[in-house]
């Protein structure tokens, strides 16, 4: 039997002034596993470059985590991954690199 996988597309932006470029990774889905464990994995064995906002209470309580999936704000600590996902910096807050923004 063979893995399913999913498609992740992260916005990543060195420069908050300046559009995001594209990065797409094929990971394996795992139904149950939310976009913050995804991200610490791509952070941990693929890409020690990517920032974001790594776990606070990973229970969804304190907002540190909060990225845009597939469009919409959502907790990174508490959103399932989906086999298609998008994820973007969250929008009303100054970007510092990639996925990772000052909050207020």
């Amino acid at each position: 039997m063979t893995t399913p996988y999913a498609r992740v597309m992260i916005i990543r932006r060195d420069d908050p002034a300046q559009p995001g470029r594209k990065q797409i990774f094929r990971v394996p889905f795992v139904p149950g596993k939310t976009v913050q464990q995804v991200l610490m994995e791509l952070f941990q064995d693929r890409d020690r470059t990517l920032a974001f906002r790594r776990y606070r209470c990973n229970r969804g309580v304190c907002g540190a985590c909060v990225v845009k999936v597939n469009g919409k704000p959502r907790l990174a600590c508490s959103t399932p991954m989906t086999r298609n996902m998008i994820l973007e910096p969250a929008e009303g807050h100054p970007g510092i690199k990639d996925l990772a923004v000052e909050l207020g």
